[in-house]
């Protein structure tokens, strides 16, 4: 269900509210002062690539789309691999395989299945 925040117009308390969508638009009442709450209208900030902000998926800080090359090219130079960003490049066309997940053939042969 989606939350939807509400504020006192009288004495500016704040809460969010856990509510169906069929109930969006149902009033809430004020805790402190029992007047009728607004509810606050917000949109999502999405950050493009030309402002400073922090990539979880390179572990650095993002200025500008050259510090996104060098931070793929340093990881192909650490890891060996191309890393894709989700969006912008073309997919793949297979997985790369990696050593962990290579069995050889048959050792799932007597396994029990369901």
């Amino acid at each position: 269900m989606p939350v939807y925040p509400f504020k006192c117009p009288m004495c500016g308390d704040y809460k969010e509210v856990v509510r169906p969508v069929s109930d969006c638009a149902a009033p809430e009442m004020c805790l402190k002062c029992d007047a009728t709450m607004e509810r606050q209208y917000t949109a999502p900030m999405i950050e493009a690539p030309w402002f400073d902000y922090y990539d979880q998926g390179l572990g650095r800080n993002i200025t500008s789309k050259q510090d996104i090359q060098r931070a793929k090219s340093d990881y192909k130079r650490a890891t060996g691999h191309n890393m894709v960003e989700v969006g912008t490049d073309a997919p793949m066309p297979y997985a790369p395989k990696r050593k962990e997940f290579d069995f050889p053939r048959g050792a799932f042969d007597n396994a029990i299945t369901e």
